[in-house]
């Protein structure tokens, strides 16, 4: 490739000095501007994290940073990707959608069904906005495989099912925040699951066919959700961190106790909840 100084260097040299710096954006875009050829090699860098956050966030954030768009900005982008540029979607690994909250149209949501097809190597989906399309028509027909998977609609329960019905086809996960509260859909087996972040209910039925070192636990917690069901009980018994928040916390805690034999790392919200177990190894972070 040629330099404006005339120096060739090998693209194979280009793309490793890309990865090297590819967490300091302004760099990377400065370089973008002395060869074309880097420009074709930052892509990899420059949208491997995509962003939709709020307009105020997107104000207030460096608008040097291709990857942090507001709802606009995604629009183009991921027109860019389903007509014009289907190779720049294989540089995703990241999509987080967390704008306003606010509905779109159906175009909206068919357009970013068709952008993720071509995101074949996204790793990490977060989507928080509290009027949601239908997943059976987001997910259709995407290739990726994700290690991490956060949804939240507002919802307490995949009141239609259409939520596992996209995860079974995510064998790969290792996190998972979603609502899977409904006691007539089955949640497939994660053989990689590590973390889950949910209620107690959603908890339950994922633990009846799943094992989890790491809960974050949201929303109420009740003493029948504990005591009265064996799949909860033994779930406990095998978590190595647990994150609690809830003004309930100090009245269960007790209950919780009997349960956590493998604890290692406890984080509570609240200060009242500190006689949680003898064991010497439990670490205790209160927020």
């Amino acid at each position: 490739m040629d330099l404006k100084s005339g120096l060739h260097v090998p693209q194979e040299l280009l793309d490793q000095i890309t990865e090297h710096i590819r967490h300091d954006t302004h760099t990377v875009l400065n370089l973008c501007l002395v060869s074309r050829n880097f420009c074709s090699s930052a892509q990899s860098v420059l949208y491997r994290k995509i962003r939709v956050v709020t307009s105020v966030t997107y104000r207030l954030s460096r608008r040097d940073d291709p990857g942090i768009l507001d709802v606009a900005g995604c629009t183009r982008f991921l027109a860019t990707i389903a007509a014009l540029n289907r190779h720049l979607g294989t540089y995703v690994h990241e999509f987080h959608y967390t704008p306003e909250n606010g509905s779109r149209p159906a175009k909206f949501w068919e357009l970013m069904n068709r952008a993720l097809y071509y995101m074949s190597n996204l790793r990490v989906f977060a989507f928080r906005n509290f009027v949601s399309p239908s997943k059976r028509c987001l997910f259709w027909g995407t290739r990726f495989q994700l290690e991490e998977f956060y949804w939240d609609d507002g919802y307490s329960i995949d009141v239609d099912g259409d939520l596992v019905w996209f995860l079974k086809t995510q064998p790969q996960l290792r996190v998972l925040a979603a609502p899977l509260g409904n006691a007539d859909i089955r949640v497939p087996h994660f053989p990689k699951l590590q973390t889950f972040i949910g209620d107690g209910e959603s908890m339950e039925h994922l633990v009846r066919n799943n094992s989890v070192e790491k809960f974050r636990w949201r929303a109420s917690l009740s003493d029948d959700a504990i005591a009265n069901r064996e799949s909860m009980r033994m779930a406990l018994s095998k978590l190595r961190v647990l994150s609690i928040g809830s003004s309930q916390t100090s009245s269960l805690m007790p209950t919780l106790a009997l349960y956590l034999q493998s604890l290692e790392v406890l984080h509570v919200n609240y200060i009242n909840a500190l006689h949680v177990s003898d064991s010497p190894c439990l670490l205790l972070s209160m927020a």
